[in-house]
Formats: structure tokens, sequence, C-alpha cells
């Protein structure tokens, strides 16, 4: 049971959080019309003042546990305070990234942790966004480039590391630029025809190749260097858990291909094949067999069967 003696950012904080029902009194919100629209509940809940303005009356008859209040209502706080109730402040008016960012740690703490590791996704959808990243179970730092472009999102929030943004950037403005983007595209046709759609890139959980024993010689980049390999085990695992009723492979490599659709649950196709050379058109090969390839027509090798 929580009451807020100041204006707006308190009541932000503990919204995103996943905790506006525990709010039972604050100063009128008509200032922030989004936040009474996303809790209409805020529109009724009492009024006990706000800064050093505050009902001590009123606050001790509403029995809470803890009262928010600003950093800057000295007098108002101490009021509260002397009739034994926590006091918990926080920033009003200025505060850098830095500071809200602890602030937001220390409201998750005090509110029982429930939402620690999920701040960004209530700053998200309390913005009237989607969080698309929410469902994946993996640790921090395990999405790739790849799976943002699986994901085709309007914004990105990430942490400051300017290599992955970078990267982000290069692989979105290549795809971009070359119009190799056929998973997103493929996303967006089926979900506009009202399919509801699961994406899982290749190279999903970014395990790195040296889990399995491969060496840096082997590495299709520089040695040293962090390579992911592919994983349909997981893709086809992750679309049974999100119960698909019907897959579509795009682009697979062969082998991983069939280890996907051995795994599945659920019927599949393949609509692209890969295939880099031809530009994921392998029938090409086979109608230049008689020209350009013919001289795969010819080659024997011993102890094929």
């Amino acid at each position: 049971r929580i009451v807020v003696t100041c204006q707006g950012g308190a009541s932000h904080e503990i919204s995103v959080l996943g905790c506006a029902d525990k709010i039972i009194a604050q100063p009128s919100m008509k200032s922030f019309p989004q936040l009474l629209k996303m809790y209409p509940r805020f529109n009724n809940i009492p009024n006990a003042g706000s800064f050093d303005t505050v009902d001590v009356e009123h606050i001790m008859a509403l029995k809470p546990d803890i009262v928010v209040a600003s950093v800057t209502s000295l007098q108002g706080n101490k009021k509260i305070e002397s009739l034994g109730i926590p006091v918990v402040t926080v920033s009003t008016g200025r505060a850098n990234i830095d500071r809200l960012l602890r602030e937001f740690k220390m409201m998750s703490e005090i509110l029982g942790g429930a939402q620690k590791a999920e701040w960004g996704h209530y700053f998200i959808t309390a913005s009237g966004g989607i969080n698309v990243s929410r469902s994946l179970k993996i640790e921090r730092g395990a999405v790739g480039p790849e799976q943002v472009l699986v994901w085709n999102p309007d914004v990105i929030i990430t942490r400051s590391d300017k290599d992955f943004q970078g990267k982000v950037n290069t692989i979105w403005d290549n795809q971009r630029l070359r119009g190799r983007n056929e998973s997103m595209l493929v996303d967006r046709i089926l979900q506009r025809c009202g399919f509801e759609v699961v994406s899982v890139c290749c190279k999903v959980g970014r395990v790195s190749k040296e889990v399995i024993g491969i060496k840096d010689q082997y590495k299709l980049g520089a040695p040293g260097s962090y390579e992911v390999m592919c994983n349909p085990v997981t893709q086809a695992e992750i679309m049974n858990d999100e119960g698909t009723e019907f897959n579509i492979v795009i682009g697979l490599c062969v082998g991983h291909d069939s280890l996907l659709l051995k795994h599945a649950d659920a019927m599949s196709t393949v609509l692209i094949a890969k295939d880099k050379v031809l530009g994921h058109n392998p029938a090409a090969a086979l109608r230049l067999s008689g020209s350009y390839y013919k001289e795969l027509m010819h080659k024997q090798n011993k102890g094929a069967k």
C-alpha cells in the first residue's frame, strides 16, 4: 500500500514496474492525461496532499506501508516520518539517466523485486509499445543483430554498447539497400493476411561455435572472433513451445533444415533453400546442367552409392 506525495514521476515509476494497483493515494494526475488513460483508477483515488503540504491525518487513516515523496519536501517528509511511516524519497524535476536507473532499481527492490529484470518491459508497454523480446528465455547479450532484423522493430532500446549498435545498423542498412530481407517480407505479408507469426532466427541463443570445439582456423571470420553457430533444434523447440500449426523454413543451411524438420512438431515446408552461389535459387544449377555446369554430369565419384 503506497501513498505518493509528489507529482507525476513517482507514479509513473511505480506504474511501469507493474505496481500501479498498490497506489492508494496521490496528487491529481490531470497534468498527465496519457497516464490516466492507461490507468483509469487514478482518476478516483484520494489525494493526501503533496510536497510540504501534506494531510498527515488522511495519510494515517489510509494506513500505507510506505510513502513515496520528493527529496525536496523536507518538512512534509518529517511530518510523515513522525507518524512512524517509512518515507522513500525520489527525484523530482532534476535527475540524470544514471540517477534514474539507480532509482528504478531501488524502487523495484522496495516493491518486492517482482519486476526487477523487467522495468524496461513496463517502460515500453506503459508508452503504448510492444516488447517483442519479452518472451525470450536467454541471458542478457544473447540477442544478435540477425534476430533484430527478424523482429523488424520500429524502435530499438538497448544497452550503451556502440559495437552492438554498429553491427545492427550495418546489417540493417545492407539488408535494406540490397533488398535481401526475405524473412521480414514474408513475416509482414503473412501478418497482413491475418496470420499470427512466430519468427525464430537461425542463430537463436547466440551459442559460440567454440562450444562444440570449432577452432579459430575453421571460423569464417578473423581468428579470435566470436562466431555464433546455427541452432535448428532450438528453433524447432521454440516453435513447438509457441504451438505453431505450420512452419515455413527460409534460407537454412542444408542439414540444418533437416534437423529442424525432424524436431518440429507441426507440419513444415521449405520456402527458400539456402544457396549463396546462385542467390538462393538452386534450380538454376539444374537448368544450366547442359551448359555452364555440364561438367557435373560427367564427374564420377568412385565409392558413391
